[in-house]
C-alpha cells in the first residue's frame, strides 16, 4: 500500500512547527513541539514521508527518523527560500501556495496536488494537476470547484492550475476530501 502521509517539519532551535496531510483530504491543524517531544510525536505517525529543509540538525533527525521507517526529504535552502516571507511563512501567500504547489507536482511527476489553508476566517486551496491526468479527465478547475463549494465558496481556473476560496475554515478537511473524491471520480468516468 503506498504511504500517503507527508509531514512538513520547520525546525528551530528550541521548537518545531510540524504539519500533516494525507491523500485522504486529512490535514492537521498542524503543532508546535518541543525538541524534546519531536522523536516522541514522529513515533505515533504511521510511515510517513517528512519534508524538511536541510541543515545540521536535519540530517541528524532525518536518520533518526529514517530508523522509524520514514521517509526523509531534505530540501535545500534555495528550494526553500521562495516561500518565506517576513523571515517566516507567510501561510496567507496565495502565491507561495501556488509555487508550493507546482514545486510539490514537479518533484511526484504525474499527479495532481491539491493544497488548502486556512486563515483569518477565510479558506485558501489551490490545485495543480499533471497534463497527463488533464488527458485523463481530471481538470484542476474542476477539483478545486468542487472543494470550495464545500467551504462555501468558490473558485476556477486552468485545466492544469487553479485557485479557490471559502467563508468556512472548519469545513477545510472536508473540502480537501471532496477534492481527493473529485479527482478518483474523474479517473474512473
Amino acid at each position: 500500500m503506498p504511504n500517503d502521509t507527508l509531514v512538513a517539519v520547520d525546525l528551530a532551535k528550541a521548537e518545531f512547527d510540524v504539519v500533516a496531510s494525507t491523500q485522504v483530504g486529512k490535514v492537521d491543524k498542524g503543532r508546535r513541539v518541543k525538541r524534546t517531544a519531536f522523536m516522541e510525536l514522529m513515533a505515533q505517525y504511521p510511515q510517513a514521508t517528512v519534508i524538511m529543509e536541510a541543515c545540521g540538525s536535519a540530517h541528524e533527525l532525518g536518520r533518526k527518523l529514517q530508523k522509524l521507517g520514514h521517509k526523509v526529504v531534505l530540501l535545500p535552502p534555495h528550494a526553500v527560500r521562495p516561500y518565506v516571507t517576513r523571515s517566516k511563512t507567510d501561510r496567507a501567500d496565495a502565491k507561495a501556495l501556488l509555487e508550493l504547489s507546482d514545486a510539490v507536482r514537479q518533484r511526484l511527476g504525474d499527479a495532481a496536488v491539491v493544497l488548502g489553508t486556512a486563515v483569518d476566517g477565510r479558506v485558501h486551496l489551490v490545485a495543480n494537476v499533471a497534463p497527463a491526468l488533464v488527458e485523463r479527465g481530471v481538470k484542476a478547475g474542476n477539483v478545486v470547484r468542487a472543494a470550495a463549494q464545500v467551504a462555501g465558496g468558490g473558485g476556477g481556473g486552468r485545466d492544469t492550475m487553479a485557485q479557490a476560496g471559502g467563508r468556512d475554515p472548519e469545513k477545510l478537511p472536508e473540502a480537501l476530501a471532496t477534492a481527493r473524491a473529485e479527482i478518483e471520480r474523474a479517473l474512473t468516468a
